[in-house]
């Protein structure tokens, strides 16, 4: 039974992704260290990107893992301020032990501004 999934949005997200870079399936496939048949069933309809997909193209893409999730439908969207807030969670979790306390440090300054402007 060749069942079709609604993917549609997903799709059409990632093969915007893929033009942009200049990636076939293939080589996207290569890249993102999955099968092409993976990638081929996806891009079809015929199966949805399950979270170690989505774990692999954000890696590739070097996006938030919970931006890949919500545009495959595996989590609800979100917010405007709580993107915000996991954007700078992610931007934490990916900077250097040094980059991380400068950039701390900064927001901590920041604060202290808000205060004084009280």
């Amino acid at each position: 039974m060749n069942t079709i999934i609604d993917n549609s949005s997903f799709i059409e997200w990632l093969n915007g992704e893929r033009d942009k870079h200049g990636w076939t399936s293939s080589r996207l496939a290569i890249l993102a260290e999955f099968s092409s048949t993976q990638i081929y069933y996806i891009e079809q309809n015929k199966r949805k990107p399950g979270p170690e997909v989505c774990d692999k193209i954000a890696k590739l893409l070097k996006c938030e893992p919970s931006f890949v999730y919500r545009m495959a439908n595996i989590l609800p969207p979100k917010t405007g301020s709580d993107e915000d807030m996991e954007k700078g969670k992610h931007y934490l979790e990916i900077l250097s032990e040094t980059h991380k306390k400068q950039a701390l440090e900064f927001m901590e300054f920041l604060l202290r501004q808000e205060e004084n402007d009280l």
